[in-house]
């Protein structure tokens, strides 16, 4: 909707302060032309909005103008109060602050967007904690003000292999994956990952580092989480399944699957799955029990022969 993309060109002239017409047809997936229609409508509208040719040029809007809450729809709403995470926020002791900024957003919105945060309020709830609630890093603290600091670590890390090292660390973001904490960090012109909980020791170096200008800390760590979802798949294996374990596969499954070939005549279907090796793989087989029958590889055919055999033998 045009209204919807007006607003954002407020907000990101609000947030960049400048932008081209080019750029902003990026963002918004739209091309120059309509940017420059829509830069009009909003001049006409009263908003303070200018252009600047030349080199360094750009839209703009006039400085000190601020877009109020009040052009929030419904939808933005429910999102913003769902956005938050008490436990992460706390942990990097945001807590209070993250209560007050609800509070003074609440305050902002209008009467009939406030009904609908306090009738979400008593129907939703994400708690994104585990069952076993994990303590934060006692080096938390430090870890976040060397992040924003630019300041160098020298630290003692154990490996999950038990070796413990001693590095000096430049350390460029904290990601929070499933409730732990993993600092991303340079080392020796690398980046390297470091999960929180196994830093033996920290201290914050006077000595402070410059960034490397195009790192981008979610671009690093989706892709880093990319190859390290790929490389932990490498084991694939073909089975024919009894239609009322469907759900048992969608729940226990290894890792990825495809169904190949869709039911027989007595209804039994075909998947290729991938996991980590064999052994997860003769697990996830053995749940199965008589509910399926191993297509490929041969080696996994020999090694639940042999499993099975060792199994029978010890009874």
């Amino acid at each position: 909707m045009r209204a919807d993309r007006l607003l954002a060109i407020m907000l990101h002239l609000q947030m960049q302060q400048k932008m081209t017409a080019k750029q902003l047809a990026e963002a918004l997936g739209v091309t120059k032309r309509t940017i420059l229609r829509d830069i009009e409508a909003l001049s006409a509208a009263g908003v303070p909005v200018y252009t600047q040719s030349g080199q360094g040029g750009g839209i703009g809007l006039v400085e000190n103008y601020r877009l109020s809450l009040t052009g929030l729809n419904e939808s933005e709403v429910r999102a913003l109060f769902l956005a938050g995470n008490a436990k992460l926020l706390s942990d990097i002791g945001l807590a209070a602050a993250s209560e007050s900024l609800l509070l003074k957003f609440l305050s902002t919105l209008p009467s009939l967007h406030q009904q609908v945060v306090e009738h979400l309020r008593q129907r939703m709830l994400v708690d994104s904690t585990w069952w076993i609630d994990d303590k934060a890093p006692a080096c938390l603290t430090d870890l976040l003000h060397a992040v924003n600091h630019d300041q160098c670590l020298h630290v003692i890390y154990q490996h999950h292999d038990g070796e413990v090292v001693e590095r000096v660390l430049e350390p460029y973001g904290l990601v929070a994956k499933a409730g732990t904490w993993y600092l991303i960090a340079r080392r020796d012109g690398e980046f390297r990952i470091y999960r929180a909980s196994r830093f033996h020791q920290i201290a914050i170096q006077d000595a402070t580092f410059q960034r490397q200008a195009d790192f981008d800390l979610e671009h690093f760590w989706r892709t880093h989480m990319q190859s390290f979802f790929e490389s932990l798949l490498q084991y694939r294996f073909t089975l024919k399944i009894h239609p009322h374990r469907k759900n048992f596969v969608h729940r226990y499954s290894t890792g990825r699957y495809e169904v190949i070939e869709a039911a027989d005549a007595d209804g039994w279907f075909t998947a290729r799955f991938e996991a980590e090796a064999v052994e997860p793989a003769m697990m996830f087989v053995f749940g199965l029990g008589r509910d399926v029958v191993v297509i490929e590889p041969q080696e996994l055919i020999d090694a639940m022969l042999s499993r099975s055999n060792e199994i029978l033998s010890s009874l």
